[in-house]
């Protein structure tokens, strides 16, 4: 696994041990040291993962029943690559045509629109327990979103199973896992200390997972500890 990004620099990300700033000298000094380790996934030819139409597409299917097509785009049938058409209509030759137009738009941006593979996209082939997620209290303030780093700006204590995490959790002998849809990018974040063989399953587990639905290569890098923010 690589440590750095394309342009030699670690993303920015949340620091998960506690600092202390010297007011005389303004220096900072670390107080503890959590043993974590931090993963980002991508493809080198991406801006933008396909997450958002992937996520849509099974909502699609359900409530857009009757739909019609519309006269001015392409049918399915024009969009989809010849090799694809097959497995299009094995996938989605039953929904509707508002659900099928979306497939045919994935398939011809040359990704595998496999939901029943995203929806494992986060699950790990090794043993797991999910961790429930609270849901956020609706509130009238503005949400402050960092659009080129790997977590929201206004999530707080969510290393702990009780705190607020936009993303998925999941417990791996007793230790937290997160992953994090970001943008370009997909976070993978471990609260504590694994086996290494537990570490390698998950990673290439999720690295493989996103080749098959990008279907293209995926980069696999592990964060330096420098790129912590001191917060």
């Amino acid at each position: 696994i690589d440590t750095v990004d394309a342009e030699g620099k670690d993303p920015l990300t949340e620091n998960p041990d506690q600092w202390s700033l010297n007011l005389e000298n303004w220096k900072w000094s670390r107080i503890t040291h959590q043993c974590w380790e931090r993963y980002v996934f991508g493809a080198e030819s991406l801006r933008s993962l396909p997450f958002w139409e992937l996520g849509g597409l099974p909502f699609s299917m359900r409530h857009y029943a009757g739909s019609e097509p519309e006269s001015d785009k392409p049918t399915p049938r024009q969009v989809v690559p010849a090799e694809k058409w097959d497995e299009f209509l094995s996938r989605f030759g039953e929904a509707n045509a508002k659900a099928q137009a979306e497939a045919a738009d994935l398939y011809k941006k040359g990704f595998n629109p496999d939901l029943e593979l995203y929806e494992s996209l986060f699950r790990p082939d090794c043993s797991h327990q999910p961790v429930p997620e609270i849901e956020r209290e609706e509130t009238e303030e503005e949400e402050v979103y960092d659009d080129e780093g790997p977590f929201d700006w206004d999530e707080e204590d969510y290393s702990g199973p009780e705190g607020i995490f936009e993303g998925t959790r999941i417990l791996v002998d007793g230790v937290i896992v997160r992953y994090k849809e970001s943008g370009s990018q997909v976070l993978l974040t471990i609260e504590g200390a694994l086996p290494e063989n537990t570490v390698l399953s998950l990673v290439s587990d999720l690295r493989r997972k996103l080749e098959i639905l990008l279907a293209r290569p995926v980069y696999g890098r592990r964060l330096q500890e420098s790129s912590y923010l001191k917060s």
